[in-house]
């Protein structure tokens, strides 16, 4: 494993910094929060993947956003976005899945415990509606501009 460059605690900041930086230029929680994660940790020392799979992956996340294609009903595109980042820093591969499908439970673990239980803490849901109301006091209707 790379050595990494900064403190847990410093990328921990950056990402945060730079999810409130990405959500202001270009809107949506998945593609934000996803890339502010990866973002970080490359500013950290650690690179996960090469920048041009990281666009790659930026275009998908961003119909996720809004609770999947802005409906609301979806899980947080915050949710979404962060696990994925968990999942490839991971690298559970397809191989390694094949030769013990048990390993998938680390997986979900870490996401658990780095990002659904702290929703559940929060907002008590992982819903994208569910989080808007309890961070704003309702839930808008995100398919109108």
């Amino acid at each position: 494993m790379a050595k990494l460059k900064k403190t847990k605690e410093e990328i921990v900041n950056k990402a945060k910094e730079l999810g409130v930086e990405y959500e202001s230029k270009y809107q949506g929680c998945g593609q934000c929060t996803f890339s502010a994660i990866i973002d970080s940790l490359r500013w950290g020392g650690l690179e996960l993947l090469p920048e041009n799979m990281q666009d790659r992956l930026f275009c998908g996340l961003s119909l996720l956003s809004g609770g999947v294609a802005m409906t609301g009903d979806g899980s947080c595109g915050g949710v979404t976005g962060g696990v994925l980042a968990i999942g490839v820093a991971l690298g559970i591969s397809r191989e390694m899945q094949a030769t013990d499908r048990s390993v998938r439970r680390v997986g979900y673990e870490t996401a658990w415990r780095g990002i659904v239980d702290k929703y559940f803490e929060k907002y008590n849901s992982l819903l994208c509606k569910d989080v808007q109301r309890k961070s704003f006091g309702k839930a808008y209707n995100l398919l109108v501009s």
